[in-house]
């Protein structure tokens, strides 16, 4: 015959550490996501850059609490590298849009003059 199933004993479960950080990670994470999709679209830009600046504040500070309290900071990192390259990216484009923008009113108020 076989023996019946025995209900393993429950032990309670510890909760998951407290990282220092994280979430200043987690932050700059999203906003350097965010200011890469918006850094392509005209003068959305200018949320990308600024949500971009915002999100190379957060990873550092994440990064150094993280660093001081002895966990990996590879979350932090990303975050500042993402929020860089769409810092970057959103300013160039955001500029490049001003100068079309400019020379589009140039040519417009000199057609306008010259009729």
């Amino acid at each position: 015959m076989q023996q019946p199933y025995q209900q393993q004993p429950m032990y309670p479960q510890q909760p998951p550490p407290n990282i220092p950080g994280k979430g200043l990670a987690i932050g700059s994470l999203v906003c350097g996501i965010i200011s890469l999709v918006f850094a392509w679209w005209s003068f959305f830009a200018l949320i990308g850059l600024i949500t971009g600046i915002v999100g190379v504040v957060l990873g550092v500070l994440g990064g150094k609490k993280m660093k001081m309290a002895g966990f990996p900071s590879g979350m932090a990192t990303a975050g500042l590298v993402m929020s860089i390259i769409g810092t970057i990216l959103s300013a160039i484009f955001f500029m490049v849009c001003g100068v079309c923008v400019a020379c589009w009113a140039s040519s417009v108020s000199s057609s306008i003059i010259s009729w």
